[in-house]
């Protein structure tokens, strides 16, 4: 009886070896499916920007084949408000080919919508629509900022760190979209002509915030810091900076200009695990994103 329940368990995991190696198999006609590239479009405006400007590539999807690659350098862009319409001229910003349009030929005002259209030389046409929000009221802000001094002399540094609380009262007009912060202006000691700006920051990853569900109440951003390094003595390989001032922001954005930077952040966090986030997209026909924002800046000066 041993002897044949010996040989049933033999035969058993035969059994299941065959059964499990034969779901490895090398897959044949299968027919990938053929994804056509895409325009994608990208251009933010604002009442405060010199110069309106829009970018237009392929997309690159992974089946199929794209005509082309990269930025496209040929296409038409136009902008209207409903009553004017003007067009972006091609020109070639940071390497890359764009559209522009100076804000003296063509002005964006709060309040109004305006529609982007775009067309390529082989007949793609996409659109967009985007409505631009009004300034924040500016009285409502309100701020403090310190500098806390650490001289080390072993290291041959002084480390400054420069701290700002700050708040705002949100406007009573329904939804509302902001992208809030503070850039330290550094000075280079080697080059007192050269002026960097470096992000603020907290514990909060995002600078993006909504009203939803708090409509008229006041938002605050605390505990925004930055470390500012000068080595004693001077410049030592030219890495000697002092601070010189801050640059509060805080930009009245349309639902498309924070929708599209949200789920862009959510697509950039370092956690392997989490779950990935389409990036939202209003072309119409195509992808990206035509938004707006209304920005106002407070500069403090040390």
């Amino acid at each position: 009886m041993k002897t044949l329940k010996f040989y049933t368990h033999i035969l058993l995991l035969l059994t299941l070896g065959i059964g499990f190696s034969s779901c490895e198999r090398d897959a044949v006609n299968v027919d990938i499916p053929v994804i056509q590239s895409k325009l994608v479009v990208q251009c933010f405006i604002s009442p405060q920007n010199p110069v309106t400007r829009a970018h237009v590539s392929f997309s690159s999807p992974i089946y199929g084949n794209s005509p082309k690659e990269g930025w496209i350098s040929d296409a038409k862009v136009e902008i209207t408000n409903g009553t004017t319409q003007a067009t972006l001229v091609a020109t070639n910003f940071n390497g890359r080919p764009a559209y522009e349009i100076d804000s003296s030929a063509f002005k964006i005002e709060a309040g109004q919508t305006y529609t982007l259209y775009v067309s390529t030389t082989d007949g793609r046409k996409v659109n967009a629509q985007c409505s631009v929000p009004f300034a924040i009221d500016a009285s409502t802000l309100t701020y403090n900022w310190d500098t806390i001094v650490k001289i080390d002399q072993n290291v041959g540094n002084i480390e400054r760190t420069v701290r700002l609380n700050m708040k705002w009262r949100d406007a009573q007009q329904g939804e509302n979209f902001y992208r809030v912060g503070a850039n330290v202006l550094v000075c280079a000691l080697n080059d007192t002509t050269i002026t960097f700006r470096e992000r603020m920051s907290n514990n909060r990853f995002s600078d993006l915030f909504t009203d939803e569900g708090e409509d008229g109440k006041t938002f605050e951003r605390n505990s925004l810091e930055q470390i500012v390094v000068e080595q004693i003595g001077g410049s030592v390989n030219e890495f000697s900076f002092r601070p010189k001032g801050i640059d509060i922001y805080i930009l009245n954005c349309d639902k498309n200009y924070y929708k599209y930077h949200k789920t862009a952040e959510n697509n950039n966090v370092d956690d392997p695990f989490s779950e990935p986030t389409l990036v939202f997209s209003n072309i119409i026909g195509g992808l990206g994103c035509f938004g707006a924002s209304n920005r106002f800046i407070e500069a403090i000066k040390f």
